[in-house]
């Protein structure tokens, strides 16, 4: 019984120590992004009677702040190799 006890108590401990290493920003990020997109549907929703509503923040193509890149990104793919050296 004893040694059941220990084996289950060093396996709660491996996992706690997993989970400190565990990278919480993606969580961080996802939370953002899920409060973002709550925050424009909430307002199409609350627009949705108004026949002259367009929700351009919504649109495929909407700006973004200041990271649009007209290239589609490529050239930071460039430089990404060039600094790998790959």
């Amino acid at each position: 019984m004893e040694a059941i006890l220990k084996k289950n108590l060093q396996y709660v401990e491996n996992e706690l120590k997993n989970l400190k290493g565990v990278d919480y920003r993606m969580f961080d990020e996802a939370d953002k992004w899920l409060k973002n997109a709550k925050g424009k549907l909430d307002n199409f929703h609350a627009n949705n009677d108004n026949a002259r509503y367009i929700a351009f923040d919504m649109l495929e193509n909407a700006k973004t702040t200041g990271t649009h890149d007209p290239m589609g990104a490529e050239d930071n793919l460039l430089d990404e190799v060039d600094q790998s050296g790959k």
